[in-house]
């Protein structure tokens, strides 16, 4: 791994994680988007190139970075270049990125990097329902505040984490939201107490400047995945996407699905760009419960393409997912004809993606 903060980039080799890089850059001036979810978060799961991660800032390996890779064919790629304009022939960067490594296999990624912010703040904020949660969160945009995280948490997620370890909030507190902001030491004050003004209707509040502070909340966010095995030992996670005028809506239809087939959902996500997880737990061991929630799941994914989302908004398709439900059969057999193109005797992931 090579940084250079003159050229503001970064050279990795194969098999480097997001926590080793965030560790080489953590002396330096310069960072990536990567980890800490939420609606224009600077979201990246580990092992796994994306363009985006969860909004506005992103990890660059298209026209401004540079991806090398190995095709199924045997041919080596070198694509993209360290000019930070560049429009020369077709994207196909971008077209490898999050193609769930059916086309190719990374050996070398040059990443851009960003300036880091100087100072970040996060506010924790309970309501008595996920409905009030979801109506506070749209007169923070509406008052033209955009945080660079949103995280929301349905009655369920508050259940499992109480019964799983202390909080901090109330019992009349059943939905929480989880603000962050970031920025120069000047602004952020500036922007936290913007941010605060406009949640006012909040039963309850918990801020937190800095990353010790800041950390002891979003604790809880991080808590989400292994305290939802109290429902269960096994899981069927979803992370559906939904216009984010349609969130509050999605999820409580969501949870109608869920319950119709004897399950519950534990929905949380980034509520800043619609990214809902919608996970249902049960046991592997019995059939019936695991008939039900692949059930249950599948008519997750129709209900979020009948409010105009999509079946994936950051994990891909992968082996569960239809996406033929999503795509057009011309459109599925385009991306099918890249596929042998690059992959001729099909031997990259075969039978995932699409």
């Amino acid at each position: 791994m090579d940084v250079s903060q003159q050229l503001i980039q970064g050279k990795m080799a194969e098999g480097i994680l997001q926590g080793c890089i965030r560790r080489r850059l953590g002396g330096v001036s310069t960072g990536f988007p990567g980890f800490r979810g939420g609606g224009f978060s600077r979201r990246l799961r580990e092992r796994r190139l994306r363009v985006r991660g969860a909004g506005r800032r992103h990890w660059d390996v298209g026209r401004q970075g540079r991806i090398f890779l190995r095709g199924g064919n045997g041919k080596l790629l070198k694509l993209g270049g360290r000019a930070h304009k560049d429009v020369i022939g077709l994207d196909i960067s971008r077209m490898f990125v999050g193609s769930e490594g059916t086309l190719g296999i990374v050996t070398k990624l040059y990443l851009k990097l960003l300036p880091k912010p100087e100072s970040s703040a996060s506010v924790l904020v309970g309501y008595p329902s996920l409905d009030a949660a979801l109506s506070s969160m749209s007169k923070v945009f509406a008052a033209g505040i955009l945080p660079c995280a949103v995280e929301f948490m349905n009655e369920t997620v508050l259940e499992i984490l109480s019964r799983t370890g202390d909080v901090p909030w109330p019992d009349t507190v059943k939905s929480l939201l989880l603000f962050q902001v970031d920025g120069s030491r000047e602004t952020v004050p500036l922007e936290n107490a913007r941010l605060a003004a406009q949640l006012d209707d909040a039963l309850w509040s918990m801020q937190g400047v800095g990353k010790e502070e800041e950390d002891r909340l979003w604790a809880f966010r991080r808590r989400v995945s292994s305290s939802s095995y109290v429902l269960g030992p096994d899981r069927i996670g979803g992370d559906m996407a939904v216009p984010r005028g349609s969130l509050l809506k999605a999820v409580r239809r969501f949870e109608a699905i869920a319950a119709s087939h004897g399950k519950r959902l534990i929905g949380f996500g980034h509520a800043g760009d619609g990214n809902i997880h919608a996970n249902l737990h049960y046991d592997a061991s019995d059939p019936d419960d695991a008939r039900r929630t692949a059930a249950a799941h599948h008519a997750l994914d129709d209900a979020a393409l009948e409010f105009g989302g999509s079946l994936s908004s950051e994990h891909g398709g992968g082996c569960l997912k239809d996406v033929g439900k999503q795509l057009g059969a011309d459109q599925l057999e385009a991306m099918r004809a890249v596929r042998r193109l690059f992959d001729p005797q099909g031997i990259l992931n075969p039978g995932k993606g699409y």
